[in-house]
């Protein structure tokens, strides 16, 4: 078994779903929204409210720092098809859960994987004037164990991916200003998905 494959099978049997509420339709929740803009705040208050897990990038980053492989950035390409097959697994069992990542370039693909299995695929955007999103990147610079990778530098470049692709207005369920108060905005989300017990 090589390095990979032993990291993969111990990630993949990794995932607990016993302990999550059951939606029907299962509902998958993607995130459209720049670095700093909120993700993982918007994240946690849809798993407390709904019982559902939150997947992430850094989840990966970190089970593979505690797996003995090193760096801020490994294996991006193995990450991001562990990525895919948690969410597979996820929703092969109707476990209903939010994609804490930009799925900008990737909804599709999410869409796609939802509707394999039957789920229901709500996107959200998230958005919030650019001074707020810079102080927040530089507050998150300025932390330990900082695994987003996220800095100013990436979020210009990310800025440029935003102004060269097509946001998918028609697939978007609804906007979250994130310089708000997000309870009032996430109830019509919250609410949608309860009434899928």
């Amino acid at each position: 078994m090589t390095n990979k494959e032993r990291i993969k099978s111990k990630f993949l049997a990794s995932i607990q779903t016993d302990q999550y509420t059951k939606y029907k339709p299962t509902v998958l929740i993607g995130l459209i929204g720049i670095i700093g803009s909120g993700k993982s705040t918007v994240s946690k208050y849809l798993a407390e409210n709904l019982n559902i897990p939150i997947t992430s990038n850094d989840q990966i980053r970190r089970f593979f720092n505690e797996n003995n492989v090193p760096g801020e950035a490994p294996m991006q390409d193995f990450l991001e098809v562990l990525a895919e097959e948690r969410t597979k697994i996820l929703l092969s069992r109707s476990v209903s859960h939010i994609i804490d990542a930009d799925l900008l370039l990737h909804w599709e693909s999410a869409k796609a994987n939802a509707n394999e299995f039957g789920a229901e695929f709500v996107l959200v955007q998230l958005i919030c004037p650019e001074d707020i999103v810079l102080e927040r990147i530089s507050k998150r610079e300025n932390t330990e164990n900082n695994l987003s990778l996220a800095n100013s530098d990436k979020y210009f470049e990310r800025k440029k991916i935003y102004t060269d692709t097509v946001i998918p207005t028609k697939e978007i369920f609804t906007n979250i200003d994130t310089s708000k108060d997000i309870a009032e905005q996430c109830k019509s989300l919250i609410n949608r998905i309860k009434g899928n017990v």
